[in-house]
């Protein structure tokens, strides 16, 4: 592909490569090799080659594999790429080599792959031999070190790996020091005590969701004893806004306006500029007409919501929290006009 200006036959040209990003791709397409070496001897040599992108800022390689890589079988497949890496041996690469002689040393050969009667043959001695025309390092120390970071499935039976090496891997451990250190300026600790100083906040975190809840049923009962039921043909009613509880608590203060005799409890709350809407209805006036789904739906449309539920039990929403009063004032006319059919 031309960028600019244009090509003429018999031209003379000088081409140039950009050495720092083929070194780049030196570093990931050796460790692809020393990679697929690892994960046959730690997973089993029924582990066969099905894909791979070796590029300059990472690498990907999908292999067979019946189920996940477990993050013990990944560690130790990190571990032995970079203990081959750190051991620094030589990279060899035998440009042309009897087809004959590669199958009889055990080079790894691709699948339904065609190959002439000469082929160029990539050698870690004592780890890996394979196949390859690819571009190598010379030896496994250049590539720095190896990261795995992410193990997923692709297919039926064929799992993937993306890792990193040199420049980009070197990115990846700043990125990721920065964050951990700004997490430990924050919780005021050093890095190494990080760990401890998060299970010490989770603890803080749910002492304190535990000491809400607590307040919550508190608000709860004390609500239902502020509340005090109208007598609508008979019915007692409680249609009433309540403060200080969840949409969560107001069940719970319904379900026990219910208990204590109440025959429909018609509750609302609003927080945040939204409404929460609950009914409850007891089984005796089910069986007079009463339905709570009806009933919540009709109060929902005056404060913008919509919802519905059984004729015991319903919950709603709405966006118009100015409206909630109103809203809950029309229950006993609503409730009247159920039990008159």
């Amino acid at each position: 592909r031309s960028l600019e200006g244009a090509l003429r036959l018999g031209e003379t040209v000088q081409a140039q490569v950009d050495a720092e990003r083929r070194l780049d791709i030196h570093r990931n397409h050796t460790a692809t090799h020393l990679l697929h070496a690892a994960l046959r001897q730690v997973l089993g040599t029924h582990v066969v080659q099905a894909g791979s992108l070796v590029a300059p800022d990472r690498l990907r390689f999908d292999f067979t594999h019946p189920r996940a890589v477990t993050p013990d079988e990944l560690e130790r497949i990190e571990s032995l790429v970079n203990e081959k890496l750190l051991q620094a041996l030589e990279v060899r690469v035998y440009p042309d080599v009897p087809i004959d002689e590669a199958r009889r040393r055990g080079a790894m050969m691709l699948f339904g792959e065609k190959y002439g009667e000469r082929v160029r043959m990539v050698e870690i001695p004592g780890f890996s031999l394979e196949l390859c025309g690819g571009t190598h390092l010379r030896s496994t120390v250049e590539a720095g070190l190896f990261k795995i970071v992410h193990e997923g499935s692709v297919a039926a039976g064929v799992r993937r790996i993306e890792a990193l090496t040199g420049r980009a891997l070197y990115q990846w451990l700043r990125e990721r020091e920065h964050a951990i250190r700004a997490a430990a300026e924050r919780m005021q600790t050093p890095v190494l005590e990080l760990p401890a100083a998060v299970e010490r906040l989770q603890r803080q975190l749910d002492a304190l969701q535990t000491e809400l809840e607590q307040l919550k049923q508190r608000a709860a009962s004390q609500a239902v004893e502020s509340l005090t039921p109208i007598e609508v043909d008979g019915v007692p009613v409680v249609a009433q806004a309540v403060q200080g509880v969840d949409a969560k608590s107001l069940g719970a203060v319904a379900d026990r306006l219910i208990q204590r005799g109440v025959g429909v409890a018609a509750l609302g709350t609003a927080h945040d500029g939204k409404v929460a809407l609950v009914v409850k209805v007891a089984p005796q006036w089910i069986e007079r007409g009463v339905h709570a789904g009806n009933l919540i739906r009709q109060i929902a449309q005056a404060v913008g919501g919509s919802g519905g539920g059984r004729p015991d039990f319903a919950q709603a929403g709405g966006k118009h929290p100015e409206h909630l009063a109103d809203a809950l004032a029309q229950t006993p006319q609503l409730v009247a006009q159920q039990l008159r059919g």
